[in-house]
């Protein structure tokens, strides 16, 4: 709870990432952002079931930094790979969340199943209507 408004925050600026339409626009602002954060790369692997992965924040970094910089890093990768095709916001209505698409296919437009479902559910209620 004590860090709460810090991710808030944190969620604030991602937004503008995630609403972003060009790549341009995009990169300035995880570079933006990569700049900010204290970066210092390693392995770990600390005896959970994750085993060996990666860190980007420094080990003594609070919580909130070593999110931040984990959050960026991945990001960055995403658009490396897919450019903004596999970022965006919710498509269904009413909905502001946003997404971030890994899976194979890459054609996710919405945060969830369930708001996948409900646009899907709504729009089949509709053709039904017209016929």
């Amino acid at each position: 709870p004590a860090q709460a408004a810090t991710f808030r925050e944190w969620g604030r600026t991602l937004r503008r990432f995630f609403e972003a339409t060009e790549l341009e626009t995009a990169v300035a602002l995880l570079n933006d952002e990569l700049q900010r954060i204290p970066m210092h790369p390693h392995l770990t692997d600390h005896g959970d079931p994750a085993g060996l992965h990666m860190h980007y924040a420094p080990p003594s970094s609070d919580l909130p930094l070593r999110f931040r910089a984990a959050t960026l890093m991945y990001l960055s990768e995403l658009v490396v790979q897919h450019g903004l095709t596999r970022t965006g916001v919710c498509a269904a209505d009413g909905c502001d969340r946003v997404y971030a698409d890994t899976s194979r296919s890459g054609r996710r437009r919405f945060c969830s199943e369930s708001c996948a479902n409900r646009t899907n559910v709504a729009a089949f209620r509709a053709r039904k209507r017209q016929t």
